[in-house]
């Protein structure tokens, strides 16, 4: 299966980590994630810190999403304490399912 956003396929969802809780003092605490798929709670994940500074997470291990349908998400952070921020912007990808590629292909 295939996720394509803005009709170019995509593999992962990245994001850049807040540093400042809303009354701007530092965060301290490690952080986990929350992936929202049209508005409802899917799963909660530490993410993988990339070395340009982002986080991702691989959409195949996202579970619920149906063929041919397009989905909202947005993520949220959540600290130790289990305070949630707000959610980040919204995103739109369709999963698809896409072809296998042609066999016996040659030139005569």
């Amino acid at each position: 299966m295939s996720y394509f956003k803005d009709g170019a396929e995509v593999f992962n969802i990245s994001w850049t980590a807040p540093t400042e809780n809303t009354d701007g003092s530092p965060i301290t605490q490690a952080l986990n994630y929350n992936l929202y798929i049209d508005g409802v709670n899917q799963l909660s994940f530490p993410g993988t810190l990339n070395p340009d500074g982002r986080y991702t997470f691989p959409l195949d291990q996202v579970s619920g999403m149906q063929l041919d349908a397009d989905y909202t998400l947005t993520l949220t952070a959540v600290d130790e304490d289990g305070d949630e921020s707000d959610p980040s912007n919204a995103i739109v990808v369709t999963r698809l399912a896409r072809p296998n590629a042609p066999t016996a292909f040659s030139a005569e």
